[in-house]
């Protein structure tokens, strides 16, 4: 038995796209709420651009992604308990790519460099903008394999 079934089938029903929107909104929330409200630095010796209140931003934000790609997604026949799964995977996630963000922060000042690439100017390059993809698509994709296992 493949045991990559449960990750074939949420992508087969078209669902590739919702870890993106999690990670992108997320992102774009911290982002905005850090500007906004932003006071109280999150790490300030490894990014002194990220703050608590964009931290709580993304979270926010997960959590509403969570319900409404649920709401998206009933079409499938999503039940309660898988949904309720889900909204609480979109807010972890949404955890470890903030986390994701701050440990290639933390590389990157190892290594001395500010930027880790010329591709995208102003942005900090590619790097900078996979950082918490790349640390939440084994948590995301792995959670969603055991929670299929658990209710199936």
């Amino acid at each position: 038995m493949d045991v990559f079934i449960p990750i074939k089938i949420f992508l087969w029903l078209g669902n590739d796209h919702v870890f993106l929107i999690l990670i992108w909104a997320a992102d774009i929330s911290a982002y905005f709420a850090g500007k906004k409200w932003g006071i109280t630095k999150l790490a300030p010796e490894i990014s002194p651009g990220k703050t608590v209140a964009g931290m709580y931003g993304a979270l926010i934000s997960g959590l509403v992604c969570g319900v409404v790609l649920n709401l998206y997604n009933l079409r499938y026949g999503f039940n309660p308990m898988v949904a309720a799964d889900f909204i609480l995977l979109s807010i972890l996630t949404v955890l470890i790519s903030v986390y994701g963000d701050l440990f290639f922060s933390v590389v990157k000042r190892q290594r001395g460099v500010k930027d880790s690439g010329t591709l995208l100017p102003g942005h900090g390059g590619v790097l900078d903008r996979v950082d918490s993809l790349i640390a939440a698509v084994p948590f995301f994709y792995g959670c969603i394999y055991f929670v299929n296992r658990l209710v199936s």
